[in-house]
């Protein structure tokens, strides 16, 4: 029987873009039984019933698993087993059971560079975007323009609509650029505001 004390995911499996859910789960419940002599042996009758959901959804689950690479299955036509692939830095690390540390990591790099480039489009909170503002001097009613602007057209920029790599020199630019969303003051003479007085005044101080 193994002591069972709870999950464990580590975070390339939690962050892993192209997993579900009942995949994440289903990885730390395989990854709990693989340790020493154990592995995992339930069948996708009993994984279904423990988690309240179809066999179907439990099939296509491991299928998932099996084509990101982060587990191995073997049968002896009678007994199917279950084995977690090692993923990330934290293979080269020991587990809750005593397993001896190991260097392996089979983990797919493609994946983990595609979480890396997503973690450049991070788009920021209304309260750092107001922070930013304040910070350059400005009024919080331009952080709130730049943030629902930006917001309402999923954080993307000119004619190609490329996603904002680094939004703080987005609001440098909102900000130089601010004077583009006000209304200029005429300072000029407006003849339908024409008085004697008006028009002496004009005349004297221009």
């Amino acid at each position: 029987m193994r002591q069972f004390k709870g999950l464990w995911i580590p975070r390339v499996i939690l962050e892993h873009p192209e997993l579900q859910p009942v995949d994440k789960i289903l990885w730390g419940d395989i990854d709990s039984f693989t340790w020493e002599e154990y592995t995992f042996f339930k069948s996708n009758e009993v994984i279904a019933r423990e988690y309240q959901v179809s066999e179907r959804t439990i099939s296509r689950s491991i299928q998932r698993l099996k084509s990101c690479n982060l587990i191995t299955i073997k049968t002896d036509g009678r007994k199917r087993t279950i084995s977690p692939v090692r993923v990330d830095n934290l293979s080269s690390l020991p587990r809750q059971y005593g397993e001896a540390e190991s260097p392996i990591c089979l983990y797919n790099t493609n994946s983990v560079s595609k979480q890396s480039n997503q973690t450049k489009y991070l788009a920021p909170t209304q309260e750092e975007c107001v922070l930013y503002f304040h910070q350059k001097g400005c009024d919080e009613s331009l952080a709130h323009q730049f943030f629902d602007y930006y917001t309402a057209n999923g954080w993307v920029q000119g004619q190609s609509r490329k996603k904002i790599k680094d939004w703080q020199a987005a609001a440098r630019l909102w900000i130089r650029n601010q004077v583009k969303f006000e209304k200029p003051k005429n300072n000029g003479f407006e003849g339908n505001r024409f008085t004697v007085k008006s028009a002496n005044d004009f005349i004297t101080n221009g």
